[in-house]
């Protein structure tokens, strides 16, 4: 959870931080569209991506159908879209403010295979707060280069 200790340095400040994966190029706008709807929604955090969860809670996506229904991506939205578990593989911006400390005690308490799940683990923080997560439209898709 590499995003924590900035989560923390910054908590009374309410900032704003991106959080995002290091083997994507983002578009130009990314941060500034980012930026405009959370201003919008303030008490939300605002991505470009989601994972609608199954039924079975299982992640595993087959076929074009399975991922067409299961993975929201801003560029094909034309309005704001409420979800449950926004990805950093598309960026998504927080705020410091969001999280208390328990945040950190409750990370402490948890096995080392959560930080393999640090998205899921963030938005159940997130929904357990109240929190709501949404995708906003976008004009472009990002690009993986792994």
């Amino acid at each position: 959870m590499k995003f924590l200790p900035i989560i923390k340095e910054f908590q009374s400040k309410s900032q704003a931080i991106m959080i995002c994966d290091d083997d994507q190029y983002y578009h130009p706008y990314t941060l500034a569209t980012l930026n405009k709807y959370s201003t919008k929604y303030e008490n939300s955090i605002i991505g470009l991506r989601d994972w609608r969860v199954r039924e079975d809670l299982i992640w595993s996506l087959e076929g074009k159908y399975e991922i067409g229904y299961h993975v929201i991506e801003s560029h094909y939205l034309s309005e704001v879209y409420r979800v449950g578990v926004l990805t950093a593989n598309h960026g998504y911006l927080i705020r410091s403010s969001f999280f208390y400390f328990h945040i950190y005690q409750d990370f402490n308490q948890v096995s080392d295979d959560i930080r393999h799940v640090d998205d899921i683990w963030l938005n159940g923080q997130a929904s357990k707060l109240n929190i709501p997560r949404y995708v906003i439209p976008s004009c472009c898709s990002h690009i993986e280069v792994t």
